[in-house]
Formats: C-alpha cells, sequence, structure tokens
C-alpha cells in the first residue's frame, strides 16, 4: 500500500469532492443561537429597565458572553498560528526529523491535544479550545485550568450541567488528541483515505461479478 502525496494543485481540486466537512455548518448555526441569546439578554434588559428592576443580572450575563466571544476568537487565531508554523516545518517533519516549537520537542507522529473550556450563558455553550499542547500522561496544568474553568463557569445553559460534565471527563481523559502529521497533512490523508476506499469497493465489486 503506497502513500502517494498530491502536488498542491491536485490537492485543491480533489479536497473538493473530499468527504464533506460540516463544522463549518455547525459553527454557523453554533454563532446564530449566540446571536440569538445575545438579543434575548438585551430583550430582558429593557425589560427590567421599564420595571426599575436591577440590570446586574442581565449586563453579567452580556459580560460573560462578550468575555467568551473575545476569548474564544483569541484562541482560534493561537490555534492557527500555531498550525501554520507547524507547517512551516513541513518538510523536516516529513524526513524524520524533529522540530523545537515553543520549548516542545515535535516530531511528525507526535500527539498533540486540545483541552476545552465551556461557557455557559442562557441558552448555550460556548467551547473555548486551548493551543495545541503535546500530550502527557498526567494531568497537566493547562487542563487543570480548562476543567477548573468549565466547573466554575459551564453550568450557567440550558444543557450546561450535561456539557459541563462531558467537558471535564474529556479533558481529564487528555481531551482531543491528533498527531502532528494529521494536522498538518489532514487534507492529503482524507484523499487517500477516498482512494483506498474506491479501491476496496472496486473490487467488492470485480469479486461479486466473478462470483455471479
Amino acid at each position: 500500500m503506497n502513500l502517494r502525496w498530491l502536488t498542491s494543485e491536485e490537492q485543491s481540486s480533489s479536497l473538493s469532492a473530499a468527504i464533506p466537512d460540516t463544522s463549518g455548518d455547525a459553527r454557523v448555526a453554533s454563532h446564530g443561537i449566540e446571536v440569538l441569546v445575545a438579543l434575548v439578554i438585551v430583550l430582558i434588559a429593557l425589560r427590567y429597565y421599564y420595571l426599575n428592576i436591577s440590570l446586574l443580572i442581565p449586563l453579567l450575563a452580556a459580560s460573560v458572553l462578550f468575555a467568551a466571544w473575545i476569548l474564544r476568537d483569541l484562541s482560534e487565531h493561537m490555534r492557527w498560528r500555531r498550525k501554520m508554523l507547524l507547517k512551516s516545518y513541513r518538510r523536516e517533519l516529513r524526513r524524520g526529523e524533529s522540530v523545537m516549537i515553543n520549548g516542545e520537542l515535535l516530531r511528525y507522529d507526535t500527539e498533540l491535544t486540545t483541552y476545552v473550556l465551556t461557557v455557559g450563558v442562557v441558552l448555550t455553550d460556548i467551547r473555548i479550545l486551548s493551543n495545541y499542547t503535546v500530550r502527557k500522561e498526567s494531568l497537566s496544568p493547562i487542563s487543570f485550568v480548562y476543567t477548573f474553568g468549565s466547573i466554575c463557569l459551564g453550568w450557567f445553559s440550558l444543557f450546561g450541567p450535561f456539557t459541563t460534565f462531558l467537558t471535564v471527563v474529556q479533558n481529564i481523559r487528555g481531551s482531543r488528541c491528533e498527531s502532528v502529521a494529521m494536522i498538518i497533512d489532514r487534507g492529503r490523508f482524507r484523499q487517500f483515505l477516498r482512494e483506498e476506499i474506491a479501491s476496496l469497493e472496486e473490487e467488492e465489486r470485480r469479486r461479486q461479478d466473478v462470483s455471479s
């Protein structure tokens, strides 16, 4: 079984036919719910204002929501920068060499993990992902921070207790793990997988034709 690396032109054309990725659609839906929650908070604040009720609760909810938005955007930018830095060493990593990035020694097969911070606000749960870090067997300080933060901030939504419980279990178990190879060459591995599936299907069709 040979793994053929595609050129950039082949990769861009093949990805359009690759297995569909629905993460973008899920992200749009999640952001839409968050905007709806923001509008609900504004309406509640206006209601409290006209009834001469203290605005502390809606202002607190709005502050948490906007702070979570900012933190999530910063986290996504940091993850993008780390991914681009890894891709800049793609040639060395593919050759089996080790590279030092932010004090961490990385190889092509090094497992990286991402921890999750869950913030519950009324009807939605905002998930903030940590930067890529080398997976460790013991509980790391980053895992502790994200787990403790989720315990403190994840309860205050409709499904907050359930989501918080899942986040805590996920972080304790090492959270979301993927190799450096998958991060920098995900598209090519997906294309290779499609080719292997197509080959197996063609072999199965031939076997059925011979048997019939």
